[in-house]
């Protein structure tokens, strides 16, 4: 197919799955959904119709029709998505819900880990994957992850943070404050990396300093 008639085509897709987008976003779901299962009826190769798809089940709580969407997904995506649907996999065979009737969960561990693993494995997924994964390793992987988070996701001071917290737990005070100073030494002006710095100096009884930071 010639290059300009497939631009033509592709410009009235990604405006209809950006509409699909706000829609979801403003919580009308429903219009949500009907733009997208119009649209796969139009673009039947297109991953994007699917993603969405496979997130408007998840609101829904519709958990196994949500894992149909992100595999479709999935199997139409040039990698780029990749990881980020991996994730969602995870999410959702991760998800339980004891006494709750009105849902049918399809929860397996084994495979929410699977998927996890499959999206770390990607060029692209969401930082809450190095978040949840933190809380799983324990010594020189959490270290290992936490430094990886600070790598892949330059913007977002939390990982310091999670990083100093652990050296914390760890008695390690000394690389606990160096930590910290590393986001303050990469331009990192963040209220809560001043509020933790604050913290550390007020409980070493350097009330100055820390009043400072504060």
């Amino acid at each position: 197919m010639n290059d300009d008639v497939q631009k033509i085509k592709e410009t009235p897709y990604q405006s209809e799955i950006n509409k699909a987008w706000d829609e979801f976003h403003k919580d009308n779901i429903d219009v949500s959904q009907q733009i997208c299962l119009k649209l796969i009826s139009q673009y039947s190769d297109k991953s994007s119709c699917n993603y969405l798809l496979g997130h408007i089940h998840r609101i829904k709580k519709l958990f196994q029709q949500s894992a149909d969407e992100f595999q479709a997904a999935l199997e139409k995506d040039n990698g780029s998505n990749a990881g980020y649907i991996y994730y969602w996999l995870g999410e959702i065979y991760g998800e339980s819900g004891w006494g709750d009737d009105e849902c049918i969960y399809i929860y397996d561990r084994n495979k929410s880990d699977q998927f996890y693993e499959q999206a770390k494995a990607c060029e692209s997924y969401p930082a809450d994957l190095l978040f949840k994964n933190g809380y799983k390793l324990k010594g020189k992987q959490r270290v290992d992850n936490y430094e990886l988070g600070i790598s892949k996701f330059p913007e977002m001071p939390d990982f310091y943070i999670k990083l100093s917290h652990h050296y914390e737990q760890l008695g390690l005070s000394d690389l606990q404050l160096a930590t910290l100073e590393r986001a303050l030494e990469n331009d990192w002006l963040s209220a809560s990396i001043f509020y933790n710095l604050g913290l550390f100096y007020y409980k070493k009884g350097n009330f100055s300093v820390a009043r400072d930071y504060f």
